[in-house]
């Protein structure tokens, strides 16, 4: 068992390492059948409650290139999936929010710019929000978990940085799952 986790590590770094020492493509841009996963983390969120304490939201995304709008642009669609907790002691009560959001997403990746390995978009997500929050039960006296699914969207700005044809680094800001994401992609 240790031999294949050494095996498969071995197999990890080599593949990494070759990601980040190709070279790095001029006008690198997003076009049309361009494929791009994130990973990333964010802070900051609409849904977090007073005085509580969160840990970074977790999020993955992807997107597709599906239409060039002549040189100034590439619409693209996909998805987003984010997980986040909270947390605070009330009371001597230890309380616990999490909440997962899974949603669409459509973005317009500007090209007028023409910067080497830069993609700057901006878009909109629409999507549920799955949660369990803690409530007081009065009857009971006690603390209880309010589970539910709710709406969630919202609208970003954001920017990719490429060191190499298919990796690179992004930073979003908007209201959607976290105020702000950072994390790095990888184009495919």
């Amino acid at each position: 068992m240790k031999k294949n986790l050494k095996y498969l590590l071995l197999v990890l770094v080599i593949a990494i390492s070759q990601l980040l020492l190709q070279p790095a493509a001029n006008a690198q841009t997003f076009n049309k059948g361009d494929a791009v996963l994130n990973f990333g983390v964010g802070v900051g969120s609409a849904y977090l409650y007073s005085g509580a304490t969160a840990w970074p939201a977790v999020n993955a995304s992807f997107e597709y290139g599906v239409y060039k709008l002549k040189n100034i642009g590439v619409f693209s669609v996909g998805g987003i999936l984010s997980w986040q907790h909270a947390y605070n002691g009330y009371n001597n009560y230890d309380l616990a929010w999490n909440e997962i959001y899974f949603g669409a997403r459509s973005a317009f990746h500007l090209s007028l710019l023409e910067i080497d390995n830069l993609d700057v978009y901006g878009g909109i997500t629409i999507g549920l929000r799955s949660y369990s929050d803690p409530v007081w039960n009065s009857y009971t006296a006690r603390w209880e978990n309010n589970y539910g699914v709710n709406p969630f969207g919202g609208a970003f700005v954001g920017g990719r940085w490429y060191f190499t044809p298919s990796f690179g680094v992004f930073s979003e800001l908007g209201y959607d799952v976290s105020w702000l994401k950072a994390g790095f992609s990888i184009k495919f």
